[in-house]
């Protein structure tokens, strides 16, 4: 608005002293956010009209931002006639469109704040946000004239970039992302948990039972062998969930190839994942346990991370060229042209509910039926705990293992009660009963606290051991759920017999 640097730190200094001196006067501290937005406009707004009047006087029309002490646009020597004339075009044409218009567009292009971060600034929903910027950048060609050709568009978007703030600013981060934690069988599975936060910050929640059920996830069990490994309840390993998502959702997991930086210059992230963030949509980074890609610094020489293994409250911060050159890679949320046909869909989960059942291994792992039957009598082979280094790690991947199941099935049981209801007779019956088994199993598995039978390993205080009395305890529970699973997996198959009638 001022568009003088160190006037604007001025300006935010004031607006941090007022927001301090008046913070009683704040009654919802959820809309903290917002309000520091409007005491900042407030400010902004009393100092043109102190400092600036005859800019205060045309905010609803045009502005001449050369008074603004915009600094001077500099390129090359050789094209210095040449690209001022562009740009005192391009930086007029800007000054001339209305208030509602070149607010936004400033924001956006010179600014570099997100679509989700002008709106919520304006206070204005996401969708005007895009309209306007997207109104503002035809209006912006009409005024432009025989400027705007193919080959000069990449120019006009330079002399933007020219207009930056200083680097320190030249960073996007999406706010507003529930962050996902393992511990006692809530969103034990961190892909579904990472996509939920996803899928919420972008505007579209949707329940993370829901999205455990349809892919898959909520009827999975699998067991590593001939070792036990936390990786096991994880999607990508053996039965890959990410298939199935992308065929239940509206939304694809799009792979994004690397990119380099000219020759000399730093790696910086490919634009797709720039973009992504600047819609405020996160990307996938697969090697960090499931993180979100959620930022970036210093024009995406670094990406911020937020996911399971992230700090409580924050982010990692890598370099980008590690993220380029993992093995995971990232990938993008995209929208489908179609969305998906829901009850094939549905259709769809049960099938893989009993596949997943009855499949005996996948890769390294046993699945279903047969890993209950692994996992059980592993825990009674007191042999295989004798080495002390191997009873941890096994402790470690036993706990992991079991609270990802207890999630799971809670899940399963939410999700065959929120679905019964759009089959009739006797399918919404069988699933109706399905749900009900897979809630008794979730209780079986509750009877004791899981830190009891079955602690992790950074749980235990020094010394701690995990008995084969209390192996044997969960091994209990453990066969119960696995009686109760066999009729909820019948009721499954009732149901999707009843459909083929």
């Amino acid at each position: 608005m001022v568009g003088n640097w160190a006037e604007a730190e001025d300006i935010a200094q004031e607006t941090f002293i007022r927001v301090y001196a008046n913070l009683g006067q704040l009654r919802e501290p959820a809309r903290f956010a917002s309000w520091l937005r409007r005491v900042t406009f407030s400010v902004t707004m009393n100092w043109l009209r102190a400092y600036r009047p005859k800019a205060f006087e045309q905010l609803d029309g045009r502005v001449d931002l050369d008074r603004l002490e915009i600094p001077d646009f500099r390129p090359g020597p050789a094209e210095v006639a040449e690209k001022r004339e562009l740009a005192r075009a391009v930086m007029g044409a800007v000054a001339s469109l209305p208030s509602k218009y070149r607010v936004p567009l400033t924001m956006f292009h010179i600014d570099g704040l997100s679509y989700r971060k002008v709106a919520d600034f304006l206070d204005i929903p996401l969708g005007t946000a895009k309209s306007l910027i997207h109104r503002a950048r035809e209006r912006l060609r009409g005024a432009l004239g025989a400027y705007v050709t193919e080959e000069m568009t990449p120019m006009v978007k330079e002399v933007f970039d020219e207009h930056r703030l200083p680097g320190e600013f030249a960073h996007n981060v999406i706010d507003g992302l529930e962050q996902a934690r393992w511990g006692a069988g809530q969103k034990e599975n961190s892909v579904i948990g990472a996509l939920e936060a996803a899928l919420r910050a972008m505007g579209e929640p949707i329940p993370y039972e829901f999205l455990m059920g349809v892919s898959g996830g909520a009827f999975r069990l699998q067991m590593q062998q001939p070792n036990w490994c936390p990786s096991a309840p994880h999607a990508n390993c053996g039965f890959r969930l990410y298939d199935t998502l992308a065929a239940a959702l509206p939304w694809e997991l799009a792979s994004v190839d690397g990119e380099q930086a000219g020759e000399g210059g730093p790696p910086t992230a490919p634009q797709a994942l720039l973009e992504s963030i600047d819609h405020g949509i996160p990307a996938f980074y697969s090697k960090e346990e499931e993180s979100l890609v959620v930022g970036y610094e210093k024009d995406g020489e670094r990406v911020l991370l937020r996911g399971y293994a992230a700090p409580r409250e924050g982010y990692t911060a890598i370099p980008v060229v590690d993220l380029l050159s993992s093995w995971g890679g990232f990938e993008v949320l995209r929208r489908k042209p179609e969305p998906p046909e829901r009850r094939g869909t549905l259709v769809r989960s049960l099938e893989i509910a009993v596949e997943l059942a009855h499949a005996k291994a996948f890769d390294r792992y046993a699945s279903g039926f047969a890993a209950y039957d692994v996992w059980i009598a592993g825990l009674r082979d007191a042999s295989r705990f004798e080495d002390t280094e191997r009873r941890e790690q096994e402790m470690h991947a036993n706990a992991h293992c079991y609270y990802s199941l207890v999630d799971a099935r809670a899940a399963a049981a939410s999700y065959l009660r929120s679905i019964a209801g759009e089959f009739d007779g006797e399918a919404g019956e069988h699933l109706s009963l399905a749900a009900e088994q897979y809630g008794r199993i979730h209780e079986i598995l509750c009877r004791r606290c899981p830190t009891e039978v079955a602690p992790m390993r950074f749980a235990l205080g020094e010394g701690g051991t995990w008995t084969q009395e209390q192996r044997e305890a969960q091994a209990e529970l453990l066969e119960a759920a696995f009686g109760v699973e066999r009729a909820a997996v019948r009721e499954l198959e009732g149901a999707l017999e009843a459909l083929r009638v």
